[in-house]
C-alpha cells in the first residue's frame, strides 16, 4: 500500500512571514500534540520543549521559517529579557519578535531555604523555561489555564509559598528597620520571587513591632 503524502499549501514558498507563521500555527493545532512533563507536587502536566519542537522543526523547514533565541542581558535602561525571532528565509529581512522579561530560577530549593542546583544548572533551567515559554506565545500552543489541574486539587501558587519558622524567627531578632531591610533582602534574593509575599508579609509583622518598641523608648525617654 503506497504511503499517503502530507503536501503543503500550495505557494506557501512565496508567503511572507506572517502567511508562514499562521500556516504553521494551523498546522499544529491538526497534529493534538500530547504533553509528557508532570508536576506530580501540584499534580497537574505541561508541554516540555521536546513535545512540540520537533513539530516546529518540521513545519518550519517545510514552509521557510526559522527561529534565533537569546537572552539579551540586563543593561543601565532595561532589565534582562529573553527575545525569539521568527525570521523569513526566503527574506530575512522580514521576522516577528517576540520577548519577555526573564526571572531567576532556583532549581531544587526547599522550602527552608537548603539545598539547590549549581549556578549553571540555574542558568541551564532558565534558558529552557524561557525559551518554551517565547516558543508557545509565538506558535500559540495552549495549555487550559496555563496548566490541567487535576479537579479534586488546586495547584500550589507560587507567591503562597511561606518562609520557614526559623527563617521568620531570623527576621524577628532584627534590632532596628536597617537590620530588619538587610536580612530581608537576603532573603528574598537567596529564595527567589516564590517567596517574596510571605517575606513581605513577616516583614511587616516584624517592622510594626520595631517602630512600636522604638516609640516606647522615646516616650521613655521624654518622661
Amino acid at each position: 500500500m503506497e504511503k499517503e503524502k502530507i503536501t503543503p499549501t500550495p505557494s506557501v514558498q512565496v508567503k511572507n512571514v506572517y502567511q508562514k507563521l499562521s500556516f504553521v500555527r494551523a498546522e499544529l493545532v491538526k497534529r493534538q500534540i500530547k504533553k509528557s512533563g508532570k508536576n506530580t507536587y501540584s499534580n497537574f502536566i505541561y508541554y516540555e520543549l521536546g513535545d512540540f519542537l520537533p513539530h516546529i522543526n518540521e513545519l518550519n523547514n517545510e514552509v521557510g521559517l526559522m527561529t534565533r533565541f537569546n537572552i539579551s542581558p540586563k543593561s543601565e535602561y532595561a532589565p534582562e529579557r529573553a527575545v525569539l525571532e521568527v525570521i523569513n528565509v526566503d527574506k530575512p529581512e522580514e521576522k516577528i519578535i517576540f520577548d519577555s522579561e526573564t526571572a531567576n530560577v532556583q532549581i531544587g530549593v526547599k522550602a527552608n531555604g537548603t539545598g539547590g542546583a549549581d549556578p549553571i544548572q540555574n542558568l541551564g533551567g532558565k534558558i529552557t523555561y524561557m525559551r518554551r515559554y517565547l516558543m508557545m506565545s509565538a506558535y500559540e500552543i495552549g495549555e487550559a489555564d496555563e496548566v490541567d489541574a487535576a479537579k479534586e486539587q488546586t495547584p500550589a501558587r507560587p507567591n503562597e509559598l511561606s518562609i520557614s519558622l526559623e527563617q521568620f524567627k531570623y527576621l524577628k531578632d532584627s534590632k532596628t528597620l536597617t537590620e530588619l531591610s538587610a536580612k530581608a533582602k537576603g532573603m528574598r534574593e537567596k529564595l527567589g520571587q516564590t517567596y517574596y509575599k510571605s517575606i513581605a508579609m513577616h516583614y511587616a509583622r516584624v517592622s510594626a513591632d520595631i517602630e512600636k518598641e522604638e516609640k516606647v523608648k522615646k516616650e521613655e525617654v521624654k518622661q
